[in-house]
């Protein structure tokens, strides 16, 4: 069973944190709040109230076994940066960091953290293009120029094969997956597959190329 480090638990953290113990992972999640330590205190392995900026009570929190830990206190720059640099010391293999922007962003990276995430960034970024297109349903980031779309047929696309729609030379779309009406998942894509209304279409595309799905 892997563990996992979730430090500061507002609602992202907090939601991690859940998640991550919901999904049967041992989880140390700590927050300088008693309150909000005992709303995960229920859920996870280890519930604790620690002052984040003082480097001794960090190392106190038993993290050197963890597989993993998650730097979700974007209000506060330096605790953020004491916890990625000791996490790094005690050679955690992987560091995520929540950040509001992206030069706070920078700043972490340049400390250590393997991964840097912007919450409240991504999520306008998604609820855009929702609002321009019914079919966008969802998107994953997998580098800074490309995503893992997924989304709903077009109109047109409706009862063509993949060979008759040319996805990738009109839309830079490279279909990875379909999920049918009954939940299959087919990930051996042929070009003479034929698109249904019921699909739901999983595609890596780039971002500048992302637009044209709208």
């Amino acid at each position: 069973m892997k563990s996992y480090a979730v430090l500061g638990l507002g609602r992202f953290g907090t939601a991690l944190a859940k998640e991550l113990a919901l999904s049967g992972m041992e989880v140390i999640a700590a927050d300088s709040s008693e309150k909000l330590v005992e709303q995960v205190a229920d859920y996870t392995t280890q519930a604790i109230v620690a002052d984040l900026t003082d480097e001794e009570a960090i190392r106190e929190l038993g993290l050197h076994n963890v597989d993993a830990a998650a730097i979700c206190m974007s209000e506060s720059l330096e605790a953020s940066v004491l916890c990625i640099m000791i996490a790094k010391e005690l050679g955690i293999p992987q560091v995520v960091a929540k950040a509001p922007n992206r030069r706070i962003g920078e700043i972490y990276k340049k400390v250590g953290a393997d991964k840097v995430i912007f919450p409240e960034e991504e999520t306008g970024i998604r609820t855009a293009h929702m609002m321009m297109s019914a079919n966008f349903l969802d998107f994953q980031d997998i580098s800074t120029s490309m995503r893992l779309v997924e989304i709903k047929p077009k109109k047109q696309w409706i009862g063509k094969t993949l060979y008759e729609l040319e996805l990738r030379k009109k839309y830079g779309l490279n279909i990875v997956a379909i999920v049918t009406k009954d939940g299959d998942v087919e990930s051996n894509i042929r070009p003479d597959a034929v698109i249904n209304e019921s699909d739901l279409l999983w595609a890596f595309v780039s971002e500048k190329n992302i637009r044209k799905l709208e």
